[in-house]
């Protein structure tokens, strides 16, 4: 179900942003879905009961290992075990109706929408980062706005003493017992050319 495209459609559908989106599936099977919104990356803003109940039908469908920030206000979310990418990307103006909209779209929207977005939908992205990663990581990493950075998930102490200063350095062997893998360690590394 994470990389199925009729289940991510009739998911957008649900959160009402089916019209401005496409789910694509590679030769592959990964699949790649972009989501084509107003964004907003400042915390609290007023349409953020919408981007919870956004954020909460979405990140149940994968888990997230790499947050990417895009040139224009928008994120990448990857999931490398899920075989999928969800893009969402900002629309720096109100998007135009067009005449060929994907009529099937627009029917499952209006047939489907259980979050009732006002006008157009707008995201925010603190939200959703926050959902991922905290508060306080996902503040850091949307007032710095840099798409030459990443959040990367790190599942193990040995990744973990790669990618984090010398005083997190120190693991004994007892540290590896404790360490969750349901609650991994989220750093901010070089973002891959």
């Amino acid at each position: 179900m994470n990389n199925n495209p009729g289940s991510w459609m009739n998911t957008l559908a649900k959160c009402g942003l089916l019209e401005y989106s496409t789910v694509k599936e590679e030769g592959d099977g990964h699949v790649s879905i972009t989501i084509n919104t107003i964004t907003d990356i400042m915390p609290e803003p007023s349409f953020d009961k919408q981007s919870k109940e956004a954020a909460s039908k979405i990140l149940s469908l994968c888990e997230i290992s790499e947050i990417c920030l895009t040139g224009n206000y928008g994120v990448t979310l990857t999931s490398r075990y899920d075989g999928c990418t969800i893009t969402i990307d900002d629309l720096d103006f109100e998007p135009i109706r067009e005449e060929n909209l994907d009529k099937e779209s627009v029917r499952l929207d209006n047939e489907l929408n259980e979050i009732d977005w006002i006008g157009y939908p707008q995201v925010s992205l603190y939200i959703f980062l926050e959902k991922i990663v905290g508060s306080d990581l996902a503040k850091v990493f949307l007032r710095h706005f840099s798409p030459e950075v990443c959040l990367r998930r790190i599942y193990y102490p040995e990744e973990c003493q790669r990618h984090l200063s010398r005083i997190y350095r120190t693991f004994k062997k007892s540290d590896y017992d404790l360490w969750d893998s349901s609650k991994p360690v989220w750093a901010i590394v070089p973002r891959k050319g």
